[in-house]
């Protein structure tokens, strides 16, 4: 039995200040002048995990804009921590990536919170 190694999902994980919890739901990003709808996969108060077919790369500055509770939309500066690259089929790829929000108002940091809270409590 061999030992694998931690994603970089995992690895960031152990570095969060604060908890992400599931979200599903689509995720518009701006970047170089270029816009992609993706999915957004994870969602925390410091950041989130989306998947795209936008070829980003670490380091690389979006403008991310998505909603919580179905009506509030936010829209936030962040910047891609990791990007994994899988192939959804022959020739396509889609890129995971971990993104750190940047300069986020408290508002808004209180709105995402709202949301984990109550992800949450509906897990346990």
């Amino acid at each position: 039995m061999g030992l694998t190694q931690p994603s970089q999902n995992e690895i960031y994980a152990d570095q969060r200040r604060v908890p992400r919890k599931k979200y599903d739901g689509y995720v518009s990003i701006l970047h170089a002048a270029r816009a992609d709808l993706a999915r957004g996969l994870e969602l925390g108060e410091g950041g989130m995990m989306i998947e795209s077919a936008m070829d980003l790369q670490v380091d690389d500055l979006i403008v991310v804009t998505f909603s919580v509770f179905k009506r509030d939309f936010l829209s936030i500066r962040a910047k891609v921590l990791y990007v994994t690259k899988q192939e959804v089929a022959k020739n396509q790829f889609a890129y995971r990536c971990g993104v750190e929000f940047q300069n986020v108002q408290f508002a808004v940091k209180r709105t995402i919170r709202g949301f984990v809270s109550a992800q949450s409590n509906l897990e346990g």
